[in-house]
């Protein structure tokens, strides 16, 4: 603009000149005008901004009173601007900072989650249900209490704030979860041991009550009872091996029960058996064979109804001794026809019999029934213990056709053939036959 015009704009307009210089330097100018005075004068003066326009080459140089006048609020408006981006700087800082210190706290712990949900599904299938129910309750509900803090925390705009005590709620949770964990395998443990150990003492009572029976026949309540026992071990021992071992220890402790039941009733039959009246008898008649066959140097036979042996004595020492088969109720005293007993007392033979004069192979006829027989069989029929119409019986004989480990002839003693082809090479017509209930008593 040519200086003339900047005159003439200068003292009629001086808020045009100001306009003039703002869009020149506006750095410099502006901030000042829009400050103060400037603005007032150019909303005063109704100069219009497209009421001048610029010279093309003119000077653009301002009046030395002009510049002076602007110095001051150029100053104020640089220390203006440099507190702004102080303050904006600061700010930014502090906001960056906020920001990293959220970025820390707001990480989300699913890995800390995951953790809690894990111990709780190793609790679980370390059967934690059934040997650590308590623990195991406590734990499930830490878990679910971690799991629905977590939920919530996601499902807030500043869920962030709460992830803190959430990871505090997921190791409460492990923890729980470890506890129920070892418990349980404690627990567990505990009940194997006792298992396996009710198992051992109930087999070793059926290993008790089998050579019990073996001995002492006392029928078939027993015998089924210690069946039944040996099943009911079976089916806890098979319990046992899945695992199931409280109910393998319930099932081997009521086996042990029905097996011990068996043995106090053996027990209790041996004690009477081997001390009792009948016991004392057996005594003298053995000392007294003993004792004849050592005095004549002669062939006795002795036969031991519980242990089911045929002793052949010489001369008072034992020669041989064979395995037998007796009658199907083989610890009862004979007392008539039909009874299927034994008989006990003292004896003698009174025929030999080769193969074809008897149905047993070979057999050693013997004087059943002696006086005893016939007097405790009058007994019997006066105390009423037996019919009026019983019979004594007979015919009771050592033969052969034996072996058959049972029971099982009408009262006889049977020996296999080749123990009877001996036995009837060693005795005579004459020799002393015994028959004990058992050779083992405590009395004599």
């Amino acid at each position: 603009m040519p200086p003339a015009a900047l005159r003439f704009l200068d003292q009629s307009h001086p808020a045009g000149l100001t306009v003039f210089r703002a869009f020149r330097d506006p750095c410099n100018v502006f901030p000042t005008f829009l400050s103060g005075a400037g603005a007032d004068a150019f909303a005063g003066s109704g100069f219009r901004r497209h009421d001048f326009t610029r010279t093309a080459g003119a000077p653009d140089a301002a009046p030395a009173a002009t510049r002076l006048m602007l110095t001051p609020m150029r100053t104020r408006a640089r220390r203006r601007l440099r507190i702004a981006l102080t303050t904006l700087a600061a700010a930014l800082l502090v906001i960056a900072a906020a920001l990293a210190w959220i970025d820390h706290i707001s990480d989300p712990p699913s890995a800390d989650l995951a953790a809690a949900r894990s111990a709780l599904e190793a609790a679980t299938k370390a059967e934690a249900e059934k040997y650590a129910p308590a623990e195991l309750s406590s734990a499930k509900a830490f878990t679910q209490a971690a799991s629905v803090a977590y939920r919530q925390a996601e499902l807030s705009w500043l869920g962030f704030f709460s992830y803190e005590g959430v990871s505090a709620l997921c190791e409460s949770a492990r923890e729980k979860s470890g506890t129920a964990l070892r418990v349980a395998l404690d627990n567990r443990k505990a009940k194997r041991v006792a298992a396996w150990q009710s198992l051992v003492e109930a087999r070793d009572a059926l290993s008790d009550a089998q050579a019990n029976l073996e001995a002492t026949p006392l029928g078939s309540v027993l015998r089924t009872r210690m069946v039944r026992s040996e099943l009911t071990l079976t089916q806890a021992r098979a319990k046992y091996d899945r695992g199931d071992y409280e109910g393998a220890q319930k099932g081997a402790e009521s086996a042990r029960a029905g097996l011990d039941e068996v043995n106090r009733r053996v027990d209790t039959f041996l004690a009477e058996y081997t001390s009792g009246h009948q016991a004392a008898d057996w005594a003298r008649w053995i000392r007294e064979t003993l004792a004849a066959t050592k005095a004549d140097g002669r062939t006795a036979i002795i036969v031991d109804k519980m242990q089911r042996t045929c002793h052949l004595y010489r001369g008072g020492l034992l020669v041989r001794s064979y395995p037998v088969d007796l009658g199907t109720s083989p610890l009862h005293q004979k007392m008539r026809s039909g009874d299927r007993a034994t008989p006990e007392g003292r004896y003698h033979i009174t025929s030999k019999r080769s193969r074809g004069q008897t149905r047993y192979y070979k057999a050693l006829l013997i004087n059943y029934p002696n006086e005893e027989d016939r007097r405790r069989f009058s007994l019997a029929k006066k105390k009423g213990w037996i019919s009026s119409r019983a019979s004594v019986g007979g015919l009771i004989e050592i033969h052969g056709d034996g072996g058959r480990n049972e029971d099982w002839t009408l009262g006889c003693v049977a020996l296999a053939n080749r123990d009877m082809d001996h036995l009837f090479s060693q005795v005579d017509v004459g020799t002393p036959v015994t028959i004990v209930g058992t050779m083992n008593t405590h009395r004599g």
